[in-house]
C-alpha cells in the first residue's frame, strides 16, 4: 500500500503487521525522519502523485479532503494496479 503519512502512524502500524508499504509526504523533514525509521518514503505534493503507473495494490489517503477530489481520484486510479 501507499499512504500519505504525516507522522507515519498508519505506516508503522501496517509495517508492524508485515505489510509492504510506502509513504508519500510533502515535508522533506518528515520524509527523512521516517526513512531513518526504516520506512520507504516519497516526497511530493498532492493532488499529483510522483509515482509510477499501476504499481500499488492499495492506496490509503488520510487528511486529504482539501485537495481537488477529481484530480486526486484520477491519480489514485493511475497508480493502482488494475485489480487494486
Amino acid at each position: 500500500p501507499l499512504d500519505t503519512c504525516g507522522n507515519g502512524g498508519i505506516l508503522k502500524y501496517l509495517k508492524a503487521d508485515g505489510t509492504s508499504i510506502q509513504g508519500l509526504e510533502i515535508s522533506q523533514y518528515a520524509v527523512n525522519r521516517l526513512r531513518g525509521e526504516g520506512l520507504t518514503m516519497h516526497q511530493g505534493r498532492l493532488p499529483r502523485l510522483p509515482l509510477p503507473d499501476t504499481t500499488y495494490d492499495v492506496v490509503v489517503a488520510s487528511q486529504v479532503l482539501e485537495h481537488p477530489a477529481d484530480v486526486f481520484a484520477q491519480e489514485i486510479a493511475r497508480v493502482l494496479k488494475p485489480d487494486g
